[in-house]
Formats: structure tokens, sequence, C-alpha cells
């Protein structure tokens, strides 16, 4: 799963892709604070919360629903 952020005029936005580019969930609310994001989508059972928090330059961990953790690395898509 890829988590894409992005900031326009101080409003986050986030969406869920699978490795095609293909849109996994709807994405509901998007939260960047510090070191840490709060991404809200709709699931197959409700709405789910994932907490990435950026562990070094290149990681990131977190939780689903508190639940499962989850790791992955962090890229930064320069413009």
């Amino acid at each position: 799963m890829v988590v894409n952020f992005e900031k326009i005029n101080e409003v986050v936005s986030a969406s869920l892709k699978d490795s095609t580019g293909k849109d996994l969930y709807k994405v509901t609310k998007a939260e960047l604070e510090n070191d840490q994001a709060i991404v809200t989508f709709t699931g197959s059972q409700g709405d789910v919360d994932l907490k990435l928090k950026k562990k070094d330059e290149t990681t990131i961990e977190g939780d689903i629903m508190r639940k499962f953790s989850v790791e992955g690395m962090r890229f930064i898509k320069n413009k």
C-alpha cells in the first residue's frame, strides 16, 4: 500500500493506492502534525485509523486501529 500526502494552502489530503496506482480506499480525513500522520479511511467494515510516525529519515512505523503494527519506507517526491 502506498500512502500519499499532499499539502496545498495548509490543507492536507491523502490517498491510499496499490503498487499499480489504483485507489484502494476512500480517505475521509488526513492530518499531519510534527512527525506523525493520521489517515482515516473507509474499509469494508467501516472507518479505519492508520497512524504513522517518522522513525528516521527513511523509515516510518505505526499501527492500524492500535491492533496491527505497520512499517514502511518514506519517500519524498520533489516537485
